[in-house]
């Protein structure tokens, strides 16, 4: 009897967890330029009225590119926000897709 209870308890662990995974991960950090980061490395890069491709650097320094639609939904949360110019953080929810980060979700912090 005990066996079947785990078996069971193992099978509906094994349904749910794709499903969970597949919501992503949530990411937070400060919102940068990744053009000008391709550009420069080393460079501050502060996010400005013009930037259109974004980008999110961890507190440990790692960056995460943001793919297309992420730009999109970015750049929308910063315009109905009330960010001061300069440096945006930023928790974005999203899944790791190859080189860049699929968003779901952006909030402006």
């Amino acid at each position: 009897m005990k066996k079947l209870i785990l078996l069971t308890f193992a099978a509906c662990f094994m349904l749910f967890t794709p499903a969970q995974a597949a919501a992503g991960s949530t990411f937070t950090g400060t919102l940068i330029d990744a053009d000008c980061r391709a550009a420069n490395a080393t460079a501050k890069c502060d996010v400005t009225e013009a930037t259109k491709s974004f980008g999110l650097v961890a507190s440990d320094g790692k960056f995460v590119k943001l793919d297309d639609a992420g730009n999109i939904k970015v750049d929308a949360a910063i315009k109905s926000s009330s960010a001061k110019p300069g440096e945006k953080k930023a928790s974005i929810t999203g899944e790791m897709k190859n080189d860049s980060l699929s968003v779901e979700s952006v909030r402006i912090l």
